[in-house]
């Protein structure tokens, strides 16, 4: 059944941090969802939540208390830009405010997994502020990027991302998708990002990351377009493309597995999402004795759902720089975010050690 899009507010009133947020407002937010014309929130708690999940901007869950009359959701998830005003300004250069406010308006409701109800949702392409308020899914398990997933969970996570890509594989609609990026577009933005990022990267990754990783990220600097142009070879698909177990919940009441997070849908080569799982959600033995049959099971999963002309031979062609295009992402992540918890550095350590090995195991660093 095709989910209700929400409504939105005009971008000129909102709030740009949890702090801001209030009664009144979210009173005026939440009357314009369907149902909810005659709530009225009287008292709110607010949470933060998400530290050191590798979040690019704030997070929050919201408790709220209702007047007499019609109630609304008792929590709320409420997701803000990035407090850093640095970090921010990079981030909607990549336009991810917009993004997932996009999302959430447009696509949500055609894609065939899971994904947390959004009742307001608002971003300001000057300044890259924004705001969800989004379904607070409790009853559910979070995934765990630092501890990883057992073969079985992966089975479970590449099944669902492979029937997003089969939904949407060469679809005619993606060209209609002038805000949703191609990953061989917008280069120029990109590289001057990731050079901004990569020092903020070196020192975040100081005394963590293998020395040859650190050596590489230097000389991809001026060959990522490269990377991205051989990516864009092959067949286009929409991308999560932040398709990790932190962005995951396990065991909903009405389905196995949500999928959180919409900042970074992209289109592109569906192999970025897979590489990305595979490198980043998974420990590094584990990862090299499984990803053979776990690619398999992707590509099953894909000919079950009507693509057969993405086999074995094209997905070995271009995982090599598919795991390059992981560590473009990883300097970028590694530039702008905020690691600086025990998890956070926790998680940016896995991450490393991972995609150094990645990168290793596929000979990678030869493409350069």
């Amino acid at each position: 059944m095709e989910r209700q899009q929400p409504r939105f507010l005009p971008v000129s009133i909102f709030p740009t941090d949890p702090s801001q947020l209030t009664a009144e407002w979210l009173t005026e937010a939440l009357r314009r969802v369907e149902g909810h014309d005659h709530l009225e929130v009287q008292a709110l708690q607010v949470e933060p939540l998400g530290s050191g999940r590798g979040l690019v901007g704030q997070l929050a869950r919201v408790r709220l208390t209702y007047g007499a009359g019609r109630a609304g959701p008792p929590t709320l998830i409420a997701k803000f830009g990035a407090a850093d005003p640095v970090s921010r300004a990079a981030l909607n250069r990549l336009r991810l405010p917009e993004r997932e406010v996009r999302f959430y308006r447009e696509l949500a409701a055609q894609v065939p997994v899971r994904t947390p109800r959004c009742y307001h949702g608002n971003w300001d392409p000057g300044t890259g502020e924004s705001v969800l308020l989004l379904e607070d899914i409790r009853a559910a398990r979070e995934g765990d990027n630092v501890a990883g997933c057992t073969p079985a969970e992966a089975r479970l996570c590449l099944d669902h991302l492979a029937r997003l890509h089969a939904a949407w594989w060469q679809h005619a609609r993606l060209g209609e998708l002038s805000w949703v990026p191609a990953q061989n577009s917008g280069l120029e933005v990109l590289q001057s990002v990731y050079e901004q990022a990569l020092p903020r990267f070196v020192e975040a990754a100081e005394g963590l990351a293998p020395p040859p990783l650190l050596e590489l990220s230097a000389r991809l600097a001026d060959r990522l377009p490269a990377v991205r142009q051989r990516l864009g070879e092959a067949p286009t698909t929409l991308l999560h493309y932040d398709f990790r177990l932190d962005n995951l919940l396990f065991g909903l009441p009405d389905a196995p597995l949500a999928v959180l997070d919409w900042q970074l849908v992209s289109r592109g080569a569906a192999v970025n999402d897979l590489a990305y799982f595979l490198t980043w959600s998974l420990p590094v033995e584990v990862r090299r004795a499984e990803e053979p049959g776990l690619a398999e099971a992707y590509l099953a999963a894909l000919r079950a759902r009507g693509v057969s002309q993405y086999g074995a031979e094209s997905l070995a062609e271009h995982l090599p720089d598919a795991y390059l295009n992981c560590l473009v992402r990883l300097v970028v992540a590694g530039g702008l975010l905020d690691w600086s918890s025990e998890r956070g550095r926790s998680l940016l350590a896995q991450l490393l050690q991972r995609t150094a090995a990645a990168l290793l195991d596929h000979h990678a660093d030869a493409l350069l």
